[in-house]
């Protein structure tokens, strides 16, 4: 079959990076491939990871950029392809061949991993030099926005909460022109009124970079029509946006193409067990879509883990016995371990 995988991994962030090289070569890592992959990512590899420090501890950061540059060579010399700008939006994974339909293909696989993350903005990683995700309070965030006064900033978040970290930010820093963009489609009441300053600055709808030049980054601002359609309602230019990453640990969109009954959904958020499994055969799901401790520990974890399983499903099915995990189970015999017993 045209575009058929051993195993397909939506999402390129750490988890399934390592998702994908550990089911494609297996452990110990083969010298030449086991199985064929695929990895399909909505923006860029990494997105905002390539960009960051990650936390291992307070004191011991790794630098995303590194991170990603290794996993990518691992990724490269297992043969994974991996596809980039290319958005999955519908799967079908009743058959023992799952489906996977892009925004321009279609994929076939024996198992899939979903390693999406939830943090939907992730095309915005490439505007980095005017954007932060505020992984910690305003109060600590506000450290690290430039001491000039007078610029303006765009506080964005996926629900009312984003309003008071505005208006923290404001208190914190009165001389920025502060305005606040509500990319959640809900339709609470936003607390604004006892808020001066966020009169005609209170923006909602999904944003897209309309130009980035020197210092300012211009934004279009969308809402859907009753029909569906996206239509401009509004626009903005600042030096920094400002994202609320907290706001979008309650509800996430990045799994919004998954709608088989077998898949437990929590908000966006999917179940799995602690090998990963879905309650669907041959699907798994790591990293931060289902885990709710977030970090680059995690999300290799459970990437890593995720991964095993589906290599050891793909060699059962192969030569009908498991593969040997040296050095953690027995040379002799996979099952022979305290833990199976």
């Amino acid at each position: 079959m045209k575009n058929e995988y051993d195993v397909i991994t939506i999402g390129s962030g750490p988890s399934g990076l390592i998702c994908a090289i550990t089911a494609v070569m297996g452990i110990p890592i083969q010298q030449t491939p086991l199985f064929t992959g695929l990895i399909l990512e909505k923006n860029e590899v990494g997105s905002f990871v390539r960009f960051g420090r990650l936390r291992i501890t307070p004191k011991w950061h790794l630098m995303g950029n590194d991170v990603l540059n290794y996993l990518m060579k691992d990724v490269h010399d297992a043969g994974i392809v991996v596809k980039t700008k290319e958005e999955v939006i519908q799967t079908d994974l009743k058959q023992a061949v799952k489906m996977v339909k892009t925004d321009k293909n279609t994929y076939y696989c024996k198992k899939l991993a979903v390693c999406t993350g939830f943090f939907p903005y992730g095309h915005l990683a490439g505007n980095w030099k005017h954007i932060r995700v505020m992984f910690s309070p305003i109060e600590t965030e506000v450290y690290y926005i430039p001491e000039e006064t007078g610029y303006s900033v765009a506080v964005m978040g996926g629900k009312h909460g984003t309003v008071d970290t505005a208006v923290k930010l404001k208190a914190l820093r009165p001389d920025l022109d502060i305005s606040v963009i509500i990319t959640d489609p809900g339709k609470e009441v936003l607390p604004i009124k006892e808020h001066g300053f966020l009169k005609g600055k209170l923006f909602r709808g999904t944003v897209k970079v309309k130009k980035e030049k020197n210092n300012t980054i211009m934004l279009d601002i969308f809402k859907q029509d009753k029909k569906g359609k996206e239509r401009k309602c509004g626009e903005w230019a600042g030096r920094y946006i400002l994202v609320n990453y907290d706001s979008y640990i309650h509800h996430t969109q990045t799994t919004s193409f998954l709608n088989d009954p077998g898949i437990t959904l929590h908000n966006g958020y999917i179940k799995v067990d602690i090998q990963g499994n879905t309650g669907v055969p041959g699907v798994v799901a790591a990293g931060n879509i289902a885990t709710p401790v977030s970090g680059v520990v995690t999300a290799l974890s459970t990437g890593f883990t995720a991964g095993l399983n589906l290599n050891q499903q793909l060699h059962q099915e192969l030569h009908n016995k498991k593969p040997l995990h040296f050095p953690w189970l027995s040379m002799d015999d996979p099952d022979d371990h305290p833990l199976f017993s």
